[in-house]
């Protein structure tokens, strides 16, 4: 009813002026005119440890944590990636993930496929700076633009991922790795490697200040791009030096 209506209206309104009075109330409790013992200055944001923090020379235990799970539990699994995780299960995971200092995590027994893979694609999604970088981005595409023949655009590619960062070069292989043992079991989980290009690449490969207009104009060849790095690892990747998944191997 109308009268419903305006009353939920008139709760929310009057709940947003108690958090701004609330702020306000708390800034000036800490920064008191004419007092300066009371003066107390911003409190800075903590560095981020994990999610949105940039990549270091190694790859985080977190990645090899999750991507462990997901080849023992996941690969049979149909729409990996494309059915999203419980909301609330991976913002608990991800917060337990940031806590531990230590990377003693474990998945606990019960923990569910989607939940972990929502997890790792909420990691990259994350990053300060996609996996494949900003700079790669423009010239990425224009690999997938300029030529529809396969074998041109593979040795286009692998022109331009060269240029990758060394930590972006090894995280990268890792995933890939793992994406190419997926596709292989495509008959029982369903996520061929364009499947999964589609639904990993948003959260690998994307412009700096891209407009959503962009993004979705960008979006066929971004999905060709990813695919083509699933399908010709070896040939567009170049192993990192001491990359220990140099030569991992895919599962028949």
């Amino acid at each position: 009813s109308r009268s419903a209506t305006m009353k939920a209206i008139r709760a929310a309104a009057s709940s947003r002026v108690a958090d701004w009075q609330q702020t306000v109330n708390n800034t000036l409790s800490n920064w008191m005119p004419g007092d300066d013992s009371k003066k107390v200055p911003p409190t800075e944001a903590a560095p981020k440890r994990l999610f949105g923090a940039p990549l270091g020379p190694t790859p985080p235990p977190f990645l090899e944590k999750t991507l462990s799970f997901l080849e023992s539990h996941g690969k049979e699994t149909q729409g990996l990636f494309r059915i999203p995780g419980n909301h609330e299960t991976v913002q608990q995971l991800k917060r337990t993930f940031e806590q531990d200092i230590n990377d003693e995590f474990c998945f606990p027994p019960g923990t569910q496929v989607n939940d972990v893979a929502g997890l790792l694609k909420l990691w990259f999604r994350e990053m300060p700076e996609p996996l494949l970088t900003h700079d790669l981005y423009p010239r990425i595409l224009s690999v997938i633009a300029a030529s529809e023949n396969e074998q041109v655009r593979v040795a286009s590619m692998r022109e331009v991922l060269s240029g990758l960062p060394q930590p972006n070069l090894r995280v990268a292989r890792r995933l890939v790795v793992f994406l190419r043992s997926v596709a292989a079991q495509s008959e029982v989980n369903k996520m061929c490697a364009a499947n999964l290009a589609m639904v990993f690449a948003p959260n690998i490969m994307h412009g700096r200040d891209e407009t959503p207009v962009e993004t979705a104009s960008n979006a066929a060849h971004v999905n060709a791009a990813v695919k083509l790095i699933i399908e010709h690892m070896e040939e567009v990747l170049p192993p990192a030096p001491s990359d220990v998944y140099s030569r991992a191997p895919v599962d028949s």
